[in-house]
This record gives structure tokens, sequence and C-alpha cells, in this order.
């Protein structure tokens, strides 16, 4: 008795999974016909493609946001241009994994970043002392009875 319920719920699952992948293929034929129809048959030249995204880089493109863009995009543009230098720029030891924003200010400025790696970027940032002391006072307290 239980496995036929069982068996009868995954019957209907199935059939319902199947009736709505049906609509949804019917639903992209419609939409690819009226979309499709508008962008259809425009044909443009590598040439072409290549001018319009060197016209529309950086300041002249419609999206740009300028200093207000954000703290992921910011540190995506400098990476894009600023060299990933062999060592990091201030141990001059270990390969850099961060970029580091020097002056606290997140200006579009590539002078204003620099490549450390992961160690130096704590140092400077007081992140590295913070965790000492935390890993210290749990240390301390691990052996407490309560």
């Amino acid at each position: 008795m239980k496995g036929d319920k069982q068996r009868s719920i995954s019957i209907q699952k199935y059939w319902d999974d199947k009736e709505r992948s049906e609509w949804h293929r019917n639903l992209n034929r419609k939409v690819m016909k009226i979309v499709g129809k508008k962008s259809k048959g425009i044909k443009r030249s590598k040439e072409f493609c290549k001018n319009l995204s060197k016209i529309r880089k950086n300041e002249k493109n419609p999206m740009w946001k300028g200093d207000e863009v954000g703290y992921g995009s910011l540190h995506n543009w400098i990476r894009r241009r600023k060299k990933k230098p062999e060592f990091c720029e201030k141990c001059k030891k270990r390969r850099p994994s961060d970029l580091a924003n020097i002056s606290g200010k997140y200006k579009r400025d590539i002078n204003d970043y620099e490549w450390l790696c992961r160690k130096c970027h704590m140092e400077d940032d007081g992140r590295l002392k913070k965790l000492k002391k935390r890993i210290i006072a749990q240390n301390k307290s691990w052996g407490k009875k309560k």
C-alpha cells in the first residue's frame, strides 16, 4: 500500500516535469520567433566589431561609472592594468596574491595599489595582529574549566 502511494507520487511528478519542460520549449520557440526576427540578418565584419570595441572603451562606454565604481569592479579594473610582478612588492620573497590599496581611498589610480603576498597584506591592514591575539586568547581559554 505504501509503495503504491510513493509510486503514484513519483509518476505524477514525472508527468508534471514533462509538461513543464514541454511548456518551456514552446515558450522558447515563441520568444525566438519574436526576438530572432529583429536581430537576424545583421552581419558585421570582424574589422567593424574591433573598431566598435575600441570606440566604446573606458569613459566612452555608456555603462561607465567612473569613480562611482564598486570595490570589486575597481579591483578588477586595476588588476587588468597593473602588471603582476614575480615577487611581493614589500618583502620581495613570496609570490603576490593580493592587490592592496595604499592610501585607503579607493580611487581609480593604478599607482595607489600594490601587489602583496598575503602575509604582507595582512600586516599592512593590521589583520595579522588581530588574528594572533584571537588565537592566543582561544588557546588560553581552551584549558580552563567552566
